[in-house]
Formats: structure tokens, C-alpha cells, sequence
């Protein structure tokens, strides 16, 4: 029985970090966390075999709990940087792909289009109507989803980190350990964007009619209100495309991280550089 083991504790670190980023005090934590122990204990009682797992259900059903408390706080805002970021990083697994597996030409120009339409928005002063917010959130949460099924295949797959240590490949280990911890941290904004793309989907009742059109207006206008009308700063657009640019151009060319993770390390440590480097740019001290 795998009740504890190293990936799993990563994994609850992580969204327990995340869990209380988005809690305003303690008590609400506590709150949560009694939550998701009474409801994934349920859950393991009606199916047993998943007892073992116990942990994962745990930290999955505390991260479900969170973003159904804080679906409208979540809806923070996202940008032409954010849009820049993700298509460079999508052109850089396409990159990979075509190194191993190769794609299609219509796939190229599938991928291509949208992300030179969301650098050229990053790049230049082209006013940002409500369509092209529409589009490039649509396009946003939908790089994010390919990257966080890819992610969590990989981790699926991956060797335990406790045989990594006994076989003495320690940064192997730490790898994964992180690649975990990782995964726990964006949870709760992965569930946000495959939300934000299901709604989409007709339901049983809702198969084209008038109510599934209604449903994805009020999606269409998550989406614009989400998106920033302000151009991102071009200092901070080029700050991105060249550091991103070059991080990835070099694990691209020595392999020093796994592709995944040198994607979400990238995802979730430069929104906070770019955020840094605004309050620089701005002059204001916070």
C-alpha cells in the first residue's frame, strides 16, 4: 500500500501552499482542510481501492473545495506578458516534439497562427478590442491545459523518488520532488482554466439550445473581463520573450531539466519576475 510516499508529500505541500495564498487567515485553512479530510474520507470508504491513495484524494478534494470558494477571487487578471509567456512556451514543446516525434504542417500552422497573433499584441500598439480579449484569454487557458495534461502524464510515469535516492541519482530525486510540489502550487489555477474551457462543452440538457448559448455568453464574458484592456509595457514584453527565449533555448540545446518542468518552472516563477520588474519600471515601492 503506497500511503505515504515522497510524491505524495510533495504534492500535498504544494497545495497546502497554495491553499493558504488564497485563504485570508488560519481559520479558514482549518476550514478546508476538515472539509477535504470529511469528504475524501467519504470517498475512500465508498471506493476502497483508492485508500492507498489517500493522500492524493486528500489534496485533490482540498484543491476542488478551494476553487469553488474562491472561483470569482481566482479570476485574477491576465495580460498581453501572460498570453507571450504561454505561447513561447508552447512554441518551445512544439520544438521539442518536432525533435522527437515530428508534426503535421497543418499542425504547425494551427500552432503558428495563434501564437504570432498573441506576440504580435505583446510586441506592438495594437488596441485590444473585446474580441481580441476574447481570443487571447480563449487561447490562454486553453496552452495552459495542454501543458497541464502533458504535466501530469509525465509525473504519472515517472520513477519513484524514493527508489531515485537508493539509487543514488539525488538530483533525479529532487526533480521530481519539486516537479510535485510544482504540480500542488498551479492545481487550483489548472482546475480554473479547465473550467473556464468545459463550460464550452453542450451539457445532457444543454446540447446547442438556447440555454448552451446563453452558457457560453456568460463564459465569452469571463473571459473578456479576465483580459486586460491595458498594453503590457514593451520593456516588460521584451524582458519576457528574451529571458523565457533564452532559458528554453538553452535547456532546449543541453537538456539540463526535463521539458515539462522547465515549462512550469517558467510559468510560475516569471509572472512574478514580470510583477518585480513592473513595480521597477512604475517606480512604486510595492
Amino acid at each position: 500500500m503506497q500511503f505515504l510516499t515522497l510524491a505524495y508529500a510533495a504534492f500535498v505541500m504544494g497545495t497546502f501552499f497554495e491553499v493558504r495564498r488564497m485563504s485570508s487567515n488560519w481559520k479558514h485553512v482549518g476550514l478546508k482542510l476538515l472539509a477535504a479530510v470529511v469528504l475524501s474520507a467519504m470517498f475512500v470508504i465508498v471506493e476502497p481501492k483508492y485508500v492507498g491513495k489517500w493522500p492524493l484524494v486528500f489534496a485533490g478534494v482540498l484543491l476542488f473545495v478551494s476553487v469553488a470558494i474562491h472561483y470569482d477571487r481566482m479570476m485574477a487578471k491576465i495580460g498581453e506578458g501572460v498570453t507571450l509567456l504561454h505561447s513561447l512556451t508552447l512554441l518551445y514543446l512544439c520544438a521539442e516534439f518536432l525533435k522527437k516525434v515530428g508534426l503535421s504542417l497543418w499542425g504547425l500552422v494551427i500552432i503558428f497562427l495563434p501564437v504570432a497573433y498573441s506576440v504580435l499584441h505583446a510586441l506592438t500598439h495594437i488596441r485590444i478590442t473585446k474580441r481580441d480579449r476574447l481570443y487571447l484569454s480563449l487561447w490562454s487557458s486553453l496552452t495552459m491545459a495542454v501543458f497541464a495534461l502533458l504535466y501530469i502524464y509525465s509525473i504519472w510515469h515517472m520513477d519513484k523518488i524514493e527508489n531515485l535516492f537508493v539509487a543514488e541519482r539525488f538530483f533525479d530525486g529532487i526533480t521530481v520532488f519539486l516537479e510535485h510540489f510544482l504540480l500542488g502550487i498551479s492545481g487550483a489555477y489548472i482546475l480554473q482554466n479547465f473550467f473556464m474551457l468545459l463550460a464550452y462543452l453542450p451539457g445532457r440538457r444543454e446540447f446547442f439550445n438556447e440555454a448552451y448559448f446563453r452558457s457560453v455568453r456568460e463564459m465569452n464574458k469571463e473571459h473578456i473581463e479576465r483580459y486586460s484592456s491595458d498594453q503590457v509595457d514593451r520593456r516588460e514584453a521584451w524582458f519576457v520573450l528574451i529571458l523565457v527565449g533564452s532559458l528554453l533555448a538553452l535547456n532546449y540545446h543541453f537538456a539540463i531539466l526535463g521539458v515539462q518542468f522547465s515549462i512550469w518552472i517558467c510559468l510560475v516563477i516569471v509572472p512574478f519576475a514580470m510583477g518585480y520588474l513592473g513595480r521597477l519600471v512604475s517606480g512604486r515601492p510595492d
